[in-house]
């Protein structure tokens, strides 16, 4: 609008014209992505009439105000709110791990010997930790292993593992998850059950629905990923969808890693698995083993990690907290005791709305996903809602 728009200090009714629009794109939005479609286009046009307006304001009010000599306040505005994004993930990421290590340690699981409930494999999610030590990860009389990252030892048993580990393909994963799975299976002589949180939710589901014979009779995922792998990034050297956005991730990664203790790049195998095999992994949700029970217990903030409609189609439950809290949980707990039981569980809760509120709400501010068949490396997936030929592409990838 103006040469000298570095220096302009916003006034009074452009800061209110931009608040305006914001509350109106997310409103209006929410509605779109929420209604029915009959009233997506005049929907549309009132939030492009309101923007609009927003603008209109923001230009005269820009156009009128009065320049204070060397007061940079667009330059430092903008870098405040770099600082806030990068300095918030990097500081995010080290309160996560500072809680982690502060946190009382779990008492230790009741040996195999003198328990006779039903074996289960605990899997954390993504940069946990393991020292080796089994512990009672869930309530309850279970016979508990927990699954390595880094794979097991001549006997079948998880290696204790580091944040690194968990950074490794989801097919190489999915495929230790096997080998682990096989030999609880074996050891104790009965079907194994399955509680897995955020990452390990990626990893169990994928296992599970790529082996077909896999001795198992029960799983629970907790704040699994609704919708992994929306977009995509050319792997290093390569051009393709992405590319400009790829190098962004890379260049705040690096920050974010100087910065806080998690390592965050586009080529990391982990996000590149993701990446690769994004339409076989956004069915993971959408399709059920066959014999095998299922529940999905999803935190409320599940809304922001993708937009509506969430396709989430074995039974789910909404509890109140956060991405990857849910283990620690009273009633998630009775959850996951009563799924594993075989016993019936009440989906049906009021925190199901919240949770499409707030994805209603998140979804105008979402990155509309790629469309699949722009992305030449998805050209042979099936479609995530073909469950049989998922199965079938998830068994091969799992040879």
């Amino acid at each position: 609008v103006r040469p000298d728009w570095w220096r302009i200090r916003p006034r009074g009714r452009a800061v209110g014209a931009v608040v305006v629009a914001v509350v109106a794109v997310t409103g209006l939005g929410a509605v779109v992505a929420a209604g029915p479609a009959w009233v997506r286009w005049p929907i549309a046009v009132a939030a492009g009439v309101v923007n609009a307006w927003c603008w209109h304001r923001v230009v005269d009010a820009t156009a009128r105000t009065v320049v204070v000599p060397r007061r940079p306040f667009a330059v430092v505005a903008l870098a405040g709110i770099l600082a806030v994004v990068v300095g918030g993930a990097a500081a995010g990421f080290a309160v996560a791990v500072a809680v982690e290590d502060d946190r009382v340690p779990t008492p230790r699981a009741t040996p195999f010997a003198a328990s006779d409930g039903p074996p289960i494999l605990v899997v954390k999610g993504f940069n946990s930790r393991w020292d080796g030590l089994e512990r009672q990860w869930v309530a309850g009389d279970f016979r508990i292993r927990r699954f390595s990252y880094s794979g097991s030892d001549g006997q079948g048993r998880g290696r204790p593992y580091g944040r690194s580990a968990t950074h490794a393909r989801i097919d190489t994963l999915a495929v230790r998850m096997r080998e682990q799975v096989a030999a609880l299976a074996r050891t104790t002589g009965e079907p194994v059950g399955i509680v897995a949180e955020s990452e390990g939710a990626l990893v169990a589901l994928t296992y599970l629905l790529g082996t077909p014979d896999a001795p198992v009779d029960a799983i629970v995922v907790l704040s699994p990923l609704v919708s992994p792998g929306r977009v995509s990034y050319p792997a290093p050297g390569r051009v393709g969808w992405g590319v400009a956005a790829g190098g962004l991730l890379d260049a705040v990664g690096a920050v974010v890693e100087r910065l806080g203790p998690v390592t965050v790049r586009s080529d990391t195998p982990l996000f590149r698995s993701i990446v690769e095999q994004a339409p076989l992994l956004q069915g993971l949700l959408r399709c059920r083993a066959p014999g095998v029970r299922a529940l999905a217990v999803l935190p409320v903030d599940t809304g922001l990690a993708a937009p509506l409609p969430a396709r989430v189609r074995i039974p789910f439950v909404v509890r109140p907290a956060f991405h990857g809290g849910l283990l620690g949980d009273g009633v998630t707990a009775r959850l996951i005791a009563r799924t594993l039981r075989g016993q019936p569980v009440d989906t049906e809760t009021g925190w199901g709305a919240a949770e499409r509120g707030v994805q209603a709400l998140a979804s105008p501010w979402q990155v509309p996903s790629l469309v699949p068949s722009l992305e030449p490396a998805w050209s042979d997936r099936p479609a995530p809602d073909d469950c049989p030929a998922l199965r079938r592409a998830l068994a091969d990838l799992l040879r």
